[in-house]
């Protein structure tokens, strides 16, 4: 796997660099990016921006490589020489507080967007933009070093209709660092007829470890489960029970997600940070050993 070296390019623009009034629209500074999580094939990816505008009332979005250092100059060729479309394979969508819902507010990886306009016509207008879009994380890996040096430098571009006035400011997307979520200190439990409810119910405390100390999600499975209902088993009769997920305050039901927070230290401590209550819901229907085997399978939150 290649390492996406990130670095930080100041660029000094003379005050007609960007036409004759380069602070008509202005990208705030910085843009913060999330990580791209490590892995394979598509993912959807997020980010947001602010724009200043100042008497400007239309604008259009692109995505170029490198800065913007004339309002007319060309995103597509940089894009189509390095190779770049297949990072971005689908249509970048954007939404925004412009109050123009009639614009087509998708482009392609190396074109402009459609001229949109800002309804309110106020002197300053603050423009929050949210883009969205697919990245193509096994291209992404693939990039050789030139192409790699080429999508370190993507930027965002805003500019009028007229190209009177533009701006652009660095992206700087690349491969966070693994995310690695663990569960363990579970052990077996043993039910009897008194753990007829939740107030009697038998505890199984665990840990479940998250290297970034964020969320998880936790999913549990049994061998004898009919639709939303654990079942224990004795040949073929059965017997159903509960499980309260503590962390999340939900009563599970098989193959459903539930969210928690997960420890950053692997032992938890040395302690437990969840806890399953265990009860029956029904009582069995003739004496006898019942039994179950439940998996818990823990991933990180998308």
């Amino acid at each position: 796997m290649k390492t996406i070296i990130l670095m930080l390019a100041v660029f000094a623009l003379s005050g007609n660099a960007l036409g004759h009034n380069s602070k008509s629209i202005t990208i705030r500074s910085p843009i913060t990016t999330p990580p791209v999580p490590i892995g394979s094939g598509n993912i959807e990816y997020s980010f947001q921006s602010t724009i200043d505008f100042k008497r400007i009332y239309d604008y259009q979005f692109a995505f170029s490589i490198g800065p913007m250092t004339s309002c007319s100059s060309d995103v597509n060729s940089p894009v189509h020489q390095a190779n770049l479309r297949s990072v971005i394979p689908g249509q970048i969508a954007f939404s925004d507080n412009s109050g123009d819902n009639s614009c087509l507010k998708k482009f392609d990886f190396g074109t402009w967007s459609n001229g949109c306009e800002i309804t309110t016509r106020h002197h300053r207008k603050e423009l929050r933009a949210r883009f969205t879009f697919k990245i193509n994380r096994t291209q992404l890996n693939n990039l050789n070093n030139a192409q790699l040096a080429k999508w370190n430098s993507l930027h965002l571009v805003v500019k009028d209709k007229n190209q009177q006035t533009c701006d652009s400011e660095p992206l700087f997307i690349g491969f966070g660092e693994e995310v690695k979520v663990k569960i363990s200190k579970l052990k077996d439990r043993t039910l009897t007829t008194d753990n007829s409810d939740l107030s009697n119910a038998v505890e199984m405390p665990f840990c479940v470890y998250k290297s970034n100390g964020g969320t998880y999600t936790l999913k549990a499975n049994g061998q004898h489960d009919t639709g939303s209902q654990f079942h224990l088993s004795n040949g073929q009769e059965l017997a159903s029970y509960s499980m309260l997920f503590e962390q999340s305050g939900n009563v599970l039901l098989p193959g459903q997600t539930y969210t928690a927070v997960g420890s950053d230290d692997e032992s938890c401590n040395l302690g437990h940070n969840a806890k399953l209550k265990i009860f029956l819901s029904s009582s069995p229907a003739s004496a006898g050993v019942y039994e179950d085997t439940v998996t818990l399978t823990v991933s990180p939150e998308p």
